[in-house]
């Protein structure tokens, strides 16, 4: 509902609104964090359900004719991340497949196109960072894949319907974000384009992208889209964001629809001649027939939806109403996704297009059109009351949308976001799993506000009392550790079970040390944590100590032993926590080695290279932070 340009105008008291491209905001797709690694082998994991997607559907420009039909050519694709690969899950329905030509771009395949640092250089690439990887249809691996960044995965896959027959290809595969020159971090964007080439009647017929109609992106940079890295996650239970504010319950999109909640597409085609076909698209004549999309958020009343479908025909001459074009939800207020429906807490709500009436007995809707007659959307508050849940931060829902499909007089398709088969009116168990988050637009945060130095003193002498205090949006259970080793090791100081923030009184043990540092960490999320900065120290015997404590320097310390052979212990110091990335390259700057990658506190530390596989030679050890970069020459002899 961002970056492309939305129109909204008010016709017959139908709000009438138009946006095709609801994970990109700003101009940007917004790429959301796996929780856990997708399983490269071409099967969907189900934590793609809540992964950012895009309909890969701009056509080229230059094509002489689009493709025959919805069955000719459609694809779409979905974005996750974390701090080691980019995933990149393709579907594309394709009715005739072929890699017949010896030019590669002649045959069925899939071309990423990625810009590490988006500097866009116009009309060019900067031979730096800006890559273009083809994948066919018949690659089983990276071997045959020309400018394939190093340690890439993928897997190529026919998908099907039940009696066996192919209808298009899945390509799943992982890029190295190190290799592809994208920053492992949020907020780190990229230039990004996908294309889809289709061989049909031995020539390439047509090419659909997602962002430029031009067929210049093989050479020109500039040409092509972005994409973001976001803290939002996808997992098996799809997040709900808590929100501070309520939309307005009007069919308009606002602006805290966009800030604080993020967009879920559907997965499953349903038919309801009882061919169950898992994500298929064999009764779809094309693209604008049928497509839905969502978004959630809650506060302390209401669960929040908005739901955007696509749709060629509204019809609603049905004369029951699960036949006309309608949305179904679907609540399982404990989760426990029982065989039949409970009676309590699973609750069917169906609301029918263009009806003031429906779903619970107070919740409150509002009905809208896409501008051009591309279809529906529907906004809701339902109280939590009506679905007899109590809401609570961490709390798993049971939940499912339906979207139902009148053409030619009868209902031809139904659409969901999780389940594949016409049951769910009366099995809960094929819910998907929704849960509510604590916070609103940010992750839980936690940061260390002060460390109460008696008398101003950075020095103590055991028996002293240290003071602690912090700031968080939502973590309620903290954990506090001290360490005597500039963050090498951590002992428990306390633990705290409460929302206070403190302060907290910790006594100083008699451990002397200049190298001392406090560290608060979320109990139940151990990554969600702060140290202290400078560091203080610990006197020995009683009394204040004058020692003034010196700070920590940046930079690489001297490796031993050097010369080596074949391995060295490399020591460095950050002077502030944060990310940092440890590196060895060779004398031409090729990245030979990554020693670490991810967050480190500041202080001391170690590690040891392995030099086993490497010729002899001179190398660079090469420490990137927040701080700056530094570099040193180690030297291997064997």
């Amino acid at each position: 509902m961002n970056g492309k340009h939305r129109i909204a105008i008010v016709l017959l008291g139908i709000v009438v609104c138009m946006n095709l491209s609801a994970h990109v905001k700003d101009g940007v797709w917004q790429v959301y964090y796996a929780a856990d690694p997708p399983v490269i082998d071409g099967d969907m994991d189900k934590l793609y359900w809540s992964a950012s997607t895009e309909r890969v559907v701009v056509l080229n420009r230059d094509d002489a004719a689009p493709p025959d039909s919805y069955l000719d050519l459609f694809a779409a694709a979905r974005l996750l991340w974390d701090y080691e690969n980019l995933y990149v899950f393709v579907k594309v329905v394709d009715d005739e497949i072929s890699s017949s030509s010896s030019n590669s771009y002649e045959n069925d395949s899939v071309e990423y196109f990625f810009d590490g640092d988006n500097s866009k250089v116009v009309e060019a690439f900067d031979g730096v960072d800006d890559v273009q990887v083809r994948i066919e249809y018949q690659d089983t691996d990276a071997s045959g894949v020309d400018n394939c960044p190093d340690g890439t995965v993928f897997a190529v896959a026919d998908w099907e319907n039940p009696d066996g027959d192919a209808y298009g290809y899945i390509i799943e595969a992982a890029f190295p974000l190190a290799n592809i020159e994208v920053d492992s971090e949020a907020g780190s964007v990229f230039g990004f384009e996908i294309q889809i080439n289709d061989r049909d009647n031995e020539a390439r017929e047509n090419m659909f992208r997602w962002w430029g109609d031009s067929n210049d992106a093989w050479h020109w940079a500039h040409i092509w889209g972005e994409a973001e890295l976001t803290f939002f996650t996808a997992d098996d239970a799809s997040s709900v964001l808590g929100t501070s504010e309520a939309p307005e319950i009007d069919g308009i999109m606002d602006a805290v629809w966009a800030d604080e909640s993020y967009v879920i597409e559907s997965c499953t085609y349903v038919f309801t001649n009882d061919d169950v076909v898992d994500g298929s698209y064999t009764e779809i004549e094309d693209w604008r027939d049928l497509q839905m999309e969502f978004r959630m958020m809650w506060d302390s009343d209401f669960f929040f939806l908005w739901i955007e479908v696509i749709d060629d025909e509204i019809s609603v001459s049905g004369a029951n109403a699960w036949e006309n074009d309608s949305v179904e939800l679907y609540f399982d207020g404990d989760n426990s996704k029982g065989d039949v429906f409970d009676g309590v807490d699973d609750v069917q709500l169906r609301y029918v297009w263009g009806e003031a009436s429906g779903g619970t007995e107070n919740n409150v809707f509002s009905w809208g059109e896409l501008e051009g007659g591309f279809g529906y959307v529907l906004e809701l508050a339902i109280p939590f009351a009506d679905l007899n849940i109590i809401q609570d931060p961490d709390l798993e829902i049971g939940f499912e949308v339906q979207v139902n499909d009148r053409d030619n007089e009868i209902r031809e398709n139904m659409i969901r976001w999780w389940g594949s088969d016409n049951m769910t009116w009366r099995e809960p168990w094929r819910f998907g799993t929704v849960v509510l988050m604590s916070w609103c637009c940010d992750p839980p945060w936690l940061l260390l506000d002060t460390l109460d130095w008696p008398d101003c003193r950075e020095v103590f002498a055991p028996g002293d009392t240290l003071k602690v205090s912090w700031m968080t949006n939502s973590v309620n259970y903290v954990e506090i550790y001290i360490s005597f080793d500039g963050g090498l090791n951590w002992e428990p100081a306390n633990v705290i079970q409460s929302p206070d923030p403190g302060p907290r009184r910790l006594l100083i043990s008699d451990h002397p040390s200049d190298n001392c540092l406090i560290r608060i960490q979320d109990a139940g999320h151990p990554g969600n944590y702060d140290i202290s900065d400078p560091p203080f120290s610990i006197s020995t015997g009683s009394g204040i100590a004058e020692k003034p404590v010196q700070p920590l320097a940046f930079g690489l310390g001297s490796n031993y032993p050097n010369p080596f052979n074949p391995s060295t212990t490399v020591s460095y110091t950050l002077d502030r926590s944060g990310p940092a990335r440890l590196t060895v390259t060779d004398v031409l700057g090729k990245e030979v080695c990554v020693l670490w990658q991810g967050f480190k506190s500041a202080g001391a530390h170690e590690v040891r290279f392995d030099a086993s596989e490497l010729e002899s030679g001179v190398y660079f050890v090469r420490l990137e932070s927040v701080s700056g970069v530094k570099a040193g020459k180690i030297v291997l002899l064997k």
